[in-house]
Parts: structure tokens; sequence; C-alpha cells
């Protein structure tokens, strides 16, 4: 698995000066490839889907046993975090079989800036978080007029 990290860092190592306005992903990359750790690969529960339509986006995670005042959904900078907020330990009751996770847990997902969390919703013992991508219009495509005046950019700006 290192040798893999190192591979995606020099990737990013190799392509960083391509791309303009990035440095909190190449950082962020960079950060995970040196502490493979963050990444909390072990860290399998509650399982989970990332559906994307469109500009929506909705994250379904399987919470079975928990309800909504076990669990906080809290969105700080980009990233989004959903936890248990209550052990939902039950260990007064005698399970003969104890086969549904119910064990407290932390999931975290990095979002891009233009992403924006409308709404989570628990159901049948899954988690949805409800997004949408949501593009200003100074970053739409747009066709940018070249100018053949011998004026420099500066000069523009200050007329």
């Amino acid at each position: 698995m290192t040798d893999l990290f190192r591979s995606v860092s020099d990737f990013f190592n190799l392509v960083e000066g391509k791309f303009v306005g990035y440095d909190d992903t190449f950082s962020l990359i960079s950060n995970l490839s040196t502490h493979p750790q963050n990444l909390n690969y072990s860290k399998g529960y509650p399982p989970y889907n990332i559906v994307r339509d469109d500009d929506n986006i909705r994250i379904e995670l399987a919470v079975a046993g928990f309800n909504e005042k076990d669990v906080s959904v809290d969105v700080q900078d980009s990233t989004l975090m959903v936890k248990s907020v209550s052990n939902n330990d039950e260990s007064d009751t005698n399970f003969l079989y104890k086969g549904i996770a119910s064990r407290s847990f932390e999931r975290s997902f990095h979002l891009a800036k233009t992403v924006i969390v409308d709404d989570a919703k628990l159901v049948n013992g899954i988690l949805t978080v409800y997004m949408h991508n949501e593009i200003p219009e100074n970053r739409r495509a747009r066709n940018i007029q070249i100018n053949s005046s011998k004026k420099s950019a500066v000069e523009f700006l200050r007329d």
C-alpha cells in the first residue's frame, strides 16, 4: 500500500504546476499520502454509498439501530462529519445473537467548495445526507474575448 501512496504522491508532484488554485487539494492529497492512517481504511463502519444525479449528491449511511437523537451531521468549512452522539449500547439487553452493529462511529467526507449540504433524513435505518453542487456564476463556462489592443492588462484595469 505504501508504494501506491508513493506513486500517487509522485503523480501529483508532477502535475501540481499545471493546476492553478488547487493548493488546498494538493495539500490534502499530500497529507493523506504521507499519513495513510488518516484515510481510516480499517474503519468500515458504517458502510455508505455516494450517489450523484446531475448536480445533486447524496450520501447514504447504513445506521440500523440508531435514531435521530443518536446521530449528528455537521458541516464545518469543507468537511462533512457524521457521527454517533450516544453509544447506543444495549448492554442490559440479553441477545441470543447480535448481528446488527450499533457501536459508536465517526465518518468524515471532504467536500468541494461548491458543494452545499441541504438536508439529512433517517428512514428505515438509512441516514441520507442531501447535497447539491452549486457553481457560482463567475465559475461557469464562458467565452473570453481576445483583445488586440496594445494596452497591457494593468492599463485596462486602471481605465
